[in-house]
């Protein structure tokens, strides 16, 4: 049963768009996503967040200062932008079954859903992850970043690093 639950939570993780965000500035993304799929140019952060990780190609976003758009991109290589565009990309959660992530985070570290906590544990300088407590059906934001075995079957998540200075911000 706990397997199966576990498979679950990580499907629901990866169908969902379950990811952090690494931010670049002067960085640009080569390439737009294919466009046969729909558009790959959005007025807001928030529309390009939501269709990225829908796309197969989707490597990232990057905004284009010229034309005001947050493009879908498909390379992964961050390039030096001589028009001062931002870019992001997607850099996706951990699941660790049977581990937890010991102490709590500061304030509110508790949530109903693995959306909720995903969102808030970058915005927490003492968010290590997010550990799911079996006995409490809570997601919990947590300080610990080092993975300890969990004798109730607990289910952790830890966003990997950001790479050359990127900034971590949740996603979506």
């Amino acid at each position: 049963m706990l397997l199966f639950v576990a498979l679950s939570l990580a499907l629901h993780l990866a169908n969902a768009g379950y990811w952090g965000r690494c931010m670049y500035r002067d960085k640009y993304l080569s390439g737009y996503s294919d466009i046969t799929i729909g558009t790959a140019w959005f007025d807001t952060l928030y529309d390009a967040e939501s269709e990225c990780p829908r796309r197969p190609d989707c490597g990232g976003i990057t905004y284009e200062t010229y034309s005001n758009k947050y493009t879908l991109r498909k390379g992964s290589e961050l390039k030096a932008s001589p028009s001062n565009e931002i870019s992001w990309k997607m850099n996706p959660y951990i699941q660790y079954n049977g581990k937890y992530l010991s102490g709590y985070s500061n304030g509110q570290a508790k949530f109903d859903t693995l959306s909720d906590a995903v969102a808030q544990c970058p915005q927490r300088s003492d968010c290590g992850g997010i550990t799911y407590e079996t006995y409490s059906g809570k997601y919990t934001l947590r300080k610990g970043s080092e993975l300890k075995p969990s004798p109730a079957n607990a289910i952790s998540w830890k966003m990997t690093p950001c790479e050359h200075g990127g900034k971590l911000m949740a996603w979506g």
